[in-house]
């Protein structure tokens, strides 16, 4: 991924990241934050999953 790509990609999953502020870093730091990112989004998927999949007493199903 180029500069451009990497910046997209990182405010499609952190809106509240600004092009003005990660134009100052290079490629090889976008693509690390980058990747912290999409590990947090996957174990952040994986924690609703598994919220999903334990039974709750709320609506009588233990």
């Amino acid at each position: 991924m180029d500069k451009r790509q990497l910046i997209n990609a990182i405010m499609e999953i952190n809106r509240t990241a600004r092009p003005d502020f990660l134009i100052q870093f290079d490629e090889e730091e976008l693509h690390a934050y980058l990747t912290r990112l999409r590990r947090i989004e996957h174990e952040l998927q994986r924690e609703r999953e598994g919220l999903l999949l334990e039974p709750s007493p709320a609506l009588g199903l233990n």
